[in-house]
């Protein structure tokens, strides 16, 4: 996957959009059926690499949480 494999790469390329832009593409990398088969914990050594950037993605993280539990 390319967010574990190039990480810095990817965070560069990503922070060239909005923060909207970044926004969407988190919520649709975390919306699935069960997002909580997703290891936040793995994704947080992304911290190091831009503590915004981990901001946005665990704000996404949990909505998608919430939102994929809904009607289960």
């Amino acid at each position: 996957m390319l967010v574990e494999k190039n990480k810095m790469l990817f965070y560069q390329e990503l922070k060239t959009y909005s923060e909207k832009d970044v926004k969407s593409f988190w919520s649709f990398y975390f919306d699935e059926v069960h997002p909580e088969n997703i290891e936040l914990n793995k994704l947080k050594e992304n911290e190091r690499f831009d503590p915004h950037m981990y901001t946005i993605m665990k704000s996404c993280y949990e909505k998608a949480i919430v939102n994929g539990c809904k009607g289960h």
